[in-house]
């Protein structure tokens, strides 16, 4: 029993998502199926109360160790401030931005001009989206920003971010993206249309006279 426990436990720390490993940290699971008795497992509570890239989960497995008199070298464990999120996704700055733009030109969302207010439903939209079509990573970002209720998957904090990243795409960017994709135009509105579609005509035409 206790050796599949372990085993159940160390799969979901590897591989499992944020809520997951939250589940099995709290203290009534780690410590109802005796995982306290094993060093690894011991060892890998330690790691998450440490290191996790969820804050949620290092705040509950700071609680289980404590109540385990776990320490990192002889000092109870506290909960500290998280790392960027660069270190958290392994991605820089840049790159984050480029991935929230291109999941967001898959939705309805207007991109232009790009000092709008995004609006909570947008932000929703772009969410929604975005762990549809990259789960891995935002699950990376979706316990990185929640300290809420473990149970609502409406995480404004994230969606907030998301939506303030678009704010940085550059105008430049967004018209190479619809000089490659001007199906997409017909989310804008019609004076950013007609100009846009004008630029896409003048390329054309150049091409076409090379």
């Amino acid at each position: 029993m206790l050796e599949e426990k372990v085993e159940n436990f160390k799969k979901i720390m590897k591989k499992g998502t944020w809520r997951e490993r939250y589940f099995v940290v709290r203290s009534d699971y780690f410590i109802k199926y005796n995982l306290g008795e094993n060093a690894l497992c011991q060892k890998i509570l330690l790691d998450a109360a440490l290191k996790d890239k969820a804050k949620m989960v290092r705040a509950e497995a700071i609680v289980t160790c404590n109540q385990l008199k776990i320490t990192k070298d002889g000092q109870p464990i506290k909960l500290k401030k998280m790392p960027d999120l660069n270190i958290a996704t392994k991605m820089s700055q840049e790159s984050i931005k480029e991935v929230i733009f291109l999941i967001a030109m898959e939705t309805d969302i207007p991109m232009f001009h790009r000092n709008r207010t995004f609006t909570g439903e947008e932000g929703k939209k772009l969410s929604v989206k975005f762990k549809e079509i990259n789960p891995k990573l935002y699950d990376v970002m979706d316990g990185y920003f929640n300290s809420g209720n473990i149970h609502r998957n409406n995480n404004k904090k994230l969606q907030q971010f998301l939506c303030a990243n678009l704010h940085f795409i550059s105008n430049k960017r967004i018209d190479k993206y619809y000089l490659k994709h001007p199906e997409r135009l017909k989310y804008e509105d019609s004076e950013y249309r007609k100009e846009t579609s004008e630029k896409i005509a003048q390329r054309n035409s150049k091409i076409d006279n090379m």
